[in-house]
């Protein structure tokens, strides 16, 4: 991580009250949009693992307690697992522990096993940021719908995730 990139993380101390006095806490949140590594194939778990460590040290921040969500809550897992010395809690939501793959699976392996990460393959794909952000508006509504939105009626609620699926519905295929 290069030192610009700490510019666009949100980092707030905020002072609380405990039983044993006044402590001061951080809030750290070191993935928002601003957050993207040179070099996309560097954007692997350790390496976001690495510049998490690095963001610490840089703010002089020894031990953290981790929250994270969905795709981040798998890096998370891989932090605490590669430096427990700087955690004292995880709380990872909607992602339980896995343990590392053998293997790297690609994407459309990943679809293959697990049918409704089908969409990940797409994502992974070159056309995949153009399509999407051409298509912005329809795409949100997608990830957002409920069962009486309009796109609903081109493609189940629950479909849109298999392999091929995202991209036909937002082609209007």
């Amino acid at each position: 991580m290069e030192s610009s990139d700490f510019f666009s993380v949100n980092h707030q101390v905020v002072d609380l009250k405990t039983p044993d006095g006044l402590k001061k806490y951080h809030y750290v949140d070191q993935l928002p949009e601003g957050y993207k590594p040179r070099d996309l194939k560097a954007y692997t778990p350790k390496t976001i693992s690495n510049d998490l460590i690095a963001l610490l040290d840089h703010l002089d921040i020894s031990k953290v307690v981790v929250v994270a969500h969905d795709w981040g809550a798998a890096i998370a897992w891989r932090f605490c697992a590669w430096f427990p010395e700087r955690v004292i809690g995880l709380v990872a939501a909607s992602v339980t522990y896995r343990p590392p793959a053998e293997r790297y699976l690609t994407p459309k392996e990943i679809g293959a096993a697990v049918p409704n990460f089908g969409y990940m393959e797409y994502f992974a794909s070159d056309e995949a940021v153009e399509e999407i952000e051409s298509r912005l508006f329809k795409f949100f509504n997608l990830l957002y719908q409920s069962s009486t939105s309009p796109i609903s009626s081109q493609m189940d609620i629950h479909t849109w995730t298999l392999p091929g699926n995202l991209q036909k519905v937002l082609k209007g295929e």
